[in-house]
């Protein structure tokens, strides 16, 4: 038997006016599942994430924390057996997408923009478990980290402020041509 684990932190915050509405992380890599045995040859793949969200609007909150598992392809589970997925170099992808606000709503945490610092953890497994006369193994090739996804509106005040610069910048230009 083979385990990889390891696990990977980070905080995000958004920037003044801004909010996190939701997230999206993938990752990708293959196996190899071959030769004789039965279902006791094996990989898994598991990532786990772990999000608190520490601010809302830019006022600190009791931390409420979530978590979701990412899912796979061709299995969503992400186990993957000889008996039934033998192969060698076979690609899987994991995928989760993860909406904040929702999770805001549903914890009845109100809010004009959302979240707008969180911190991560993510915790990823690769495991691999072979008998006598087969093959097990598995690899993570990429992991495309995150897309922050959703409309981040920044706050009346900040693009009131962006419009009188652009208005001033005009201004100037106009009268430079003077």
């Amino acid at each position: 038997m083979d385990l990889t684990d390891g696990q990977l932190n980070f905080v995000i915050k958004a920037g003044a006016g801004y909010a996190i509405p939701s997230l999206q992380f993938s990752e990708a890599g293959d196996f190899t599942l071959a030769g004789l045995g039965t279902g006791n040859t094996k990989v898994t793949v598991a990532s786990a994430f772990f999000i608190d969200v520490l601010k809302v609007d830019g006022l600190a909150i009791n931390p409420l924390s979530l978590s979701a598992n990412m899912t796979y392809s061709p299995n969503l589970n992400g186990q993957f057996n000889l008996s039934t997925d033998a192969g060698v170099g076979t690609i899987w992808n994991g995928a989760l997408n993860f909406n904040l606000n929702s999770a805001l709503a549903a914890n009845g945490i109100s809010f004009l923009n959302g979240a707008t610092e969180i911190r991560v953890n993510l915790d990823n497994t690769l495991l691999a478990t072979s008998e006598t006369g087969s093959v097990a193994y598995i690899a993570k090739k990429d992991f495309k980290g995150f897309a922050i996804t959703g409309a981040s509106v920044p706050e009346p005040s900040v693009m009131a402020l962006g419009l009188l610069g652009v208005a001033a910048l005009s201004l100037r230009a106009r009268s430079a041509r003077r």
